[in-house]
């Protein structure tokens, strides 16, 4: 923790250090002046790695506890492997979580990040809804990374928190300070829920400053496995985090939109470079991230069972056939219009219309003013 707090922003210079002599701790147990000739004779950081900057660790380290917190070393077994891949890993992770770091960053785990503007338009939000509910579906889900800013970050977290989803929120400022303000209650909602977490690489009491949610960007990308950038302009946060993972040769998904619209001339851009792969159907996606659906959550007969199980007395028995297979078919594609349902099952909309409203009646789907459909969570 000491020596995060000296060479946060040259983490290289730090981890190098702890490479050569072995530990952490070994830098300190040298004199003074042996720990200055390990920097160069006009360094900025001589006389800085003293015992009082390991006291103020010591001081930090007591009060982490008082924040359901935790400091997660380099050099930690339960340290991410895919953040160890960067150019220039954090030397330490500060943790908020209820779960321990191996529940956190298990090797089987799937990291997907979902990034964008902080102005999303009511296509980039709904777009990421329904991405987010179809990996809801997969079994084990994938654990949701984002930045917890206003736009496409906070509701990725928050449609993550609903569908049950982990999801770890990596912060531009110390873990003890949510920014924004705003976002407290989420970012409460994600320490107690089981495989959710903060994580920040900055040290208790750090402002969020401009240049440390650029740096943050760099987590971002380097924790995850895919990287999904919803909508962005040519250049914001969401395009460095996008960029980031693309030069660290991770998988990149953009949400192609309009050309004349601002929010999508970054997705645009980086699907026109072929950096990213296109998001035109959520299915075809998942399918490329790798991302089964759960064999459960699209069993015919687990959604038959349910059916008969609500409607067997109420309804006859080619209509709960009927049911079963509208239910079915929203499951497997979360957002699907009425109208396609109606030529994906052969049947007129006006009876699936009645099947369905009385489906969200009794609250087992909802159907939005443009008549799609999803599974209530």
């Amino acid at each position: 923790m000491a020596l995060g707090k000296i060479f946060g922003f040259e983490p290289r210079i730090a981890l190098a250090m702890i490479e050569n002599l072995g530990s952490a701790s070994a830098v300190f147990d040298l004199s003074p002046s042996s720990r200055d000739d390990l920097l160069p004779p006009y360094s900025k950081h001589r006389g800085k790695m003293g015992d009082e900057c390991l006291q103020m660790a010591h001081e930090d380290y007591v009060k982490l506890s008082h924040h359901q917190a935790y400091f997660l070393p380099y050099t930690a077994s339960s340290y991410p492997l895919a953040l160890k891949e960067i150019a220039d890993p954090p030397v330490g992770l500060y943790v908020r979580s209820s779960s321990s770091p191996e529940e956190l960053f298990a090797s089987s785990n799937v990291l997907c990040a979902v990034v964008g503007t902080r102005k999303a338009t009511p296509y980039g939000q709904d777009m990421c809804r329904q991405l987010l509910e179809a990996m809801a579906q997969v079994e084990p889900p994938p654990v949701i990374v984002s930045g917890l800013a206003y736009g496409v970050d906070i509701c990725a977290h928050r449609q993550a928190l609903q569908c049950r989803m982990p999801t770890l929120g990596v912060m531009a400022s110390g873990i003890d300070a949510v920014y924004p303000y705003r976002h407290q209650r989420e970012a409460e909602q994600m320490v107690e829920t089981p495989g959710c977490a903060l994580v920040s690489d900055y040290p208790l009491q750090t402002s969020p400053v401009a240049l440390n949610f650029v740096r943050r960007n760099r987590i971002i990308a380097g924790l995850s496995h895919h990287t999904v950038l919803i909508e962005s302009k040519v250049k914001g946060g969401g395009m460095i985090t996008a960029r980031l993972a693309f030069d660290y040769g991770r998988e990149l998904y953009a949400l192609p939109g309009r050309v004349s619209d601002p929010c999508s001339q970054g997705c645009n851009y980086l699907i026109a470079k072929k950096m990213a792969e296109p998001i035109w159907d959520v299915a075809q996606t998942l399918s490329a991230m790798g991302l089964s659906l759960s064999s459960t959550s699209c069993d015919p007969v687990s959604e038959q069972k349910k059916v008969q199980r609500i409607y067997e007395e109420k309804l006859p028995s080619s209509d709960l056939s009927l049911a079963s297979q509208l239910l079915l078919a929203i499951r497997s594609e979360p957002g699907i219009y009425l109208s396609e349902l109606s030529q994906k099952l052969s049947c007129p909309e006006v009876k699936l219309m009645n099947l369905a409203t009385m489906l969200e009646a009794d609250g087992l789907i909802e159907v939005d003013i443009l008549k799609r459909c999803r599974i209530r969570s």
